[in-house]
């Protein structure tokens, strides 16, 4: 049992599954990026699919670390000099291992290796 588990995990979506997927997964990052907001740590993980009808509806979960990129003009915000490293190493974009202030392009940095962990057999 514990091997068919193990098996099932390593498996990796098609490529034109693992593309369907990474568009939702990028759309829906887009939208936050809309609102203001960046997610930083974007992963596999903090992806999910609908239920039901919506079962084809992938949903991008867990803002405990997003942050608000506009202040109260609607403007992006000024960047601070020094950051402490916010995320998962082995999805998080070279801004965020730097300590520099990451923005929207880092959120789609890590999609990018997200899209590779979801498309390469063992992932990254």
């Amino acid at each position: 049992m514990s091997q068919t588990c193990t098996t099932s995990l390593l498996q990796v979506f098609s490529v034109s599954t693992a593309m369907g997927v990474g568009i939702q997964c990028l759309e829906a990052c887009e939208d936050l990026h809309k609102y203001g907001f960046i997610h930083r740590d974007l992963k596999p993980a903090n992806y999910a699919c609908g239920l039901g009808d919506k079962i084809r509806v992938i949903y991008i979960l867990d803002f405990g670390i997003a942050r608000k990129i506009l202040n109260v003009k609607g403007e992006l915000k000024t960047p601070r000099q020094s950051v402490r490293f916010k995320g998962t190493i082995r999805f998080a974009s070279i801004a965020c291992h730097k300590n520099t202030e990451m923005g929207p392009k880092d959120d789609c940095e890590s999609w990018f290796y997200l899209l590779l962990d979801i498309t390469i057999p063992r992932g990254m």
